[in-house]
């Protein structure tokens, strides 16, 4: 999965992303939401 998203995402300034994450601010802990290939969707607390 890892390199279909290096793949799709590559530019010629040499940046390349294989991961996305969502930032879902929440009132007692600051999240981000990420699509994961070990366990699928899952919100992770941004001190992780």
């Amino acid at each position: 999965m890892t390199e279909a998203i290096d793949c799709a995402t590559r530019s010629d300034n040499n940046l390349t992303f294989t991961h996305v994450g969502i930032f879902t601010p929440d009132r007692d802990t600051d999240c981000v939401l990420e699509a994961t290939s070990e366990g699928g969707v899952k919100i992770t607390p941004m001190q992780e």
